[in-house]
């Protein structure tokens, strides 16, 4: 993994990577986990996404001692989740695989934003308190054609740093966009151990 991206996914309380389906986003967080989650830090990986993916946590290999991993594919259940997981500073990191996958096909309900936002809301306080957050978001094609995070707004308020996880013809790659006066640009593939960084 290059030295400035674990820089800066360590070094920020709150780490968000967005991009469309199979540009590999999974894959980081499945690396980082495996990265980070070594020498006693206690993890939990939570997918939303109606997989946990455990073919590819098998394929990554050894360090995943410490990672608790939870298959979350109801909202309300996942707002609980998080509920109590903010209440106590137990985790050094929670890897969320994707933040808002629950949250996209619900969010006209009257409920789901006050509940979507307070969850984000306990996240933060979490990293306040010295935990982690780093968490994958589905996109959509916003007003202007560019990709977005869905619920990209709240996101942005919530999130310290944020990465875009695209294509640039056959390569994927990783580009730092918050905090906006720094630049990163890395490319990786998706090997069996997860991103695989050139």
């Amino acid at each position: 993994m290059p030295t400035e991206l674990r820089r800066l996914v360590s070094g920020s309380p709150t780490t968000l990577f967005y991009g469309p389906a199979a540009a590999g986003k999974t894959n980081i967080l499945i690396s980082l986990a495996r990265e980070f989650c070594v020498f006693g830090k206690r993890c939990v990986f939570i997918s939303t996404e109606g997989t946990l993916h455990y073919d590819k946590i098998a394929k990554a290999g050894v360090g995943f001692g410490n990672v608790e991993f939870a298959d979350v594919v109801d909202f309300d259940v996942f707002a609980e989740l998080l509920l109590k997981l903010s209440s106590a500073t137990v985790f050094n990191y929670v890897f969320i695989d994707s933040i808002n996958a629950l949250y996209r096909p619900i969010a006209t309900r009257a409920d789901v934003l006050s509940k979507y936002l307070f969850t984000l809301a306990k996240l933060y306080n979490y990293s306040l308190r010295g935990g982690r957050v780093v968490a994958s978001a589905q996109v959509r094609v916003g007003e202007d054609g560019e990709l977005e995070a869905s619920g990209f707004k709240l996101l942005d308020y919530y999130f310290d740093t944020i990465f875009q996880v695209n294509f640039e013809g056959s390569k994927r790659f990783i580009r730092l966009e918050k905090p906006p006066n720094q630049k990163l640009k890395v490319y990786f593939r998706v090997g069996d151990e997860g991103a695989v960084f050139y």
